[in-house]
């Protein structure tokens, strides 16, 4: 996946437009309906979770570059990013999202089959959703639940390396029986 590219635009303002409180685009929205985090986003894209999160305020004046790679990082067409007349999502922007969601599960169930009958009302399922709609051919199964380190990898405890000895406490023990 290409990342996002989060340069300064010539002006030397970082995402900012000069409008203040205007609503550029529904990126946030978007991303939220599409139930993917940040940190997934961060990890697929290799942006800081920090710049991710600047770039999806509505207010960010975001470069059109920018939004066709969030597009492809939401697998959502790149007109449902931008804001309509009106500020609430439209009706076939939530359905959408309903019917990603509805096929990213087919294609989880899909991945967990555990006999052949699942699995072919499974691929019913999906061949269904997508004659309905033809770009969920492209989508993918949800994530799987938390992310595996390799070996080479420390946990977050790693980086707390402190020995206690208990024995060397000198706490009172006040019981009254």
């Amino acid at each position: 996946m290409s990342q996002l590219n989060t340069g300064r635009p010539r002006n030397g303002n970082r995402l900012t437009h000069e409008r203040g409180s205007q609503r550029l685009h529904q990126v946030r929205t978007v991303r939220i309906n599409q139930n993917q985090s940040l940190r997934t986003l961060s990890r697929r894209s290799g942006i800081s979770i920090s710049k991710l999160q600047a770039m999806e305020d509505e207010r960010a004046d975001v470069r059109l570059s920018q939004l066709y790679q969030w597009h492809s990082l939401l697998e959502v067409p790149s007109s449902e990013l931008l804001l309509e007349p009106s500020d609430a999502l439209s009706s076939p922007i939530r359905e959408r999202a309903c019917l990603v969601r509805m096929a990213k599960t087919v294609r989880t169930l899909l991945k967990h089959c555990p006999d052949r009958a699942s699995e072919a009302l499974a691929k019913t399922l999906l061949a269904q959703l997508t004659e309905i709609m033809p770009d969920l051919k492209d989508v993918t199964a949800w994530n799987e639940i938390g992310t595996r380190r390799s070996l080479d990898e420390l946990g977050r405890a790693a980086a707390y390396r402190e020995s206690y000895n208990f024995r060397d406490w000198d706490v009172p023990v006040d019981i009254d029986w």
